[in-house]
């Protein structure tokens, strides 16, 4: 489905993902207190080539379903590069990210399509934590197998089985 909606331009399938992730979403209790929802920016090019950035139809669409605000509030740094094809440890370096002023004592859902490494919704919390941010919860609609951390939770396998370090 994933594959769908990034490579086949499949944007019907975002509404299922979406709903999958806000499921899991309230049953963890991450629904309360939030006061906006952002996402994973893709890079300027793969957002061309697609013609739309599938993480923030997510967003938008988990947003909706909460009744939270959602927001473009992380952008890439000029060092950050595409993930697609790259080996573990050139994704652990190779994502970054800056955040919007303004989001002092905020707390933030972030939302992205794939979790590999973790290495892009890492950067996003500490982008978001460095501008303040009170509190980030991280969703992913899917995991690889390595991919899975106790900080990033995933709507497509059932969250208590899916928390295992990616250092282990």
């Amino acid at each position: 489905m994933v594959l769908g909606l990034k490579y086949r331009n499949r944007r019907q399938v975002a509404r299922h993902l979406a709903g999958l992730i806000v499921n899991s979403i309230v049953a963890n209790g991450d629904h309360v207190g939030l006061d906006l929802v952002t996402w994973a920016p893709t890079s300027v090019a793969r957002r061309r080539s697609r013609g739309f950035d599938q993480g923030e139809l997510l967003a938008g669409l988990v947003a909706r379903q909460l009744g939270v605000p959602s927001r473009s509030v992380l952008h890439r740094t000029a060092e950050s590069h595409t993930q697609t094809g790259r080996s573990r440890r050139e994704r652990l370096g190779g994502v970054g990210f800056d955040a919007r002023p303004g989001l002092a004592g905020r707390r933030v859902l972030v939302i992205d399509d794939v979790v590999t490494t973790g290495a892009t919704l890492g950067a996003a919390r500490a982008a978001l934590e460095r501008a303040g941010a009170e509190q980030v919860r991280l969703y992913a609609a899917a995991a690889t197998p390595s991919g899975l951390t106790p900080a990033v939770k995933v709507a497509d396998r059932g969250l208590a089985a899916m928390t295992r370090d990616v250092a282990a």
